[in-house]
C-alpha cells in the first residue's frame, strides 16, 4: 500500500518537474560549467571554459559553493545549491562538469530514446 502511494507521488513530481523543463525555454548560447559538485574554479572544465572564452560569444555560468573565489572575465559565479543555480541548469544548452556519478545526466535522454521534443534537437 505504501509502496503503491510513494511511487504515484514520484510520478506526479516528475510530471510536474518534466512540465518546468518544457515551460522553461533553452538558451543556446549559455553553457553551465562546475567542477567536482562546487569546489571552485579547476579540473576539465575550467580549461574547456578557457578555452571557450577566447570565441566570446558564449554566457558561462560557474556553479561553486564560493562566489567570491577568483575567476576570469566573461565567467558568471552562481551560488551551487541555490533557486538561480537550478535555474541557470534547466535554461543552459550545454553542461560541462568532471562528476561522473551527477545526478542530473545530460545523456539521460539520449541514452533511453527520449520522445519529448524539447530532447529532439
Amino acid at each position: 500500500m505504501l509502496k503503491k502511494i510513494v511511487g504515484k507521488a514520484m510520478r506526479i513530481v516528475h510530471n510536474i518537474i518534466s512540465l518546468v523543463f518544457y515551460i522553461v525555454p533553452i538558451e543556446k548560447n549559455k553553457i553551465i560549467a562546475y567542477n567536482f559538485n562546487g569546489n571552485g574554479y579547476g579540473g576539465n572544465s575550467k580549461y574547456l571554459c578557457n578555452e571557450l572564452l577566447k570565441y566570446n560569444k558564449y554566457k558561462i555560468i560557474w556553479i561553486c559553493k564560493n562566489v567570491n573565489s577568483e575567476f576570469p572575465e566573461g565567467i558568471i559565479p552562481v551560488k551551487y545549491g541555490t533557486l538561480k543555480a537550478l535555474y541557470h541548469v534547466i535554461t543552459a544548452r550545454l553542461w560541462l562538469d568532471n562528476v561522473r556519478n551527477n545526478p542530473v545526466n545530460t545523456n539521460t535522454c539520449r541514452e533511453h530514446k527520449c520522445k519529448h521534443k524539447r530532447h529532439r534537437r
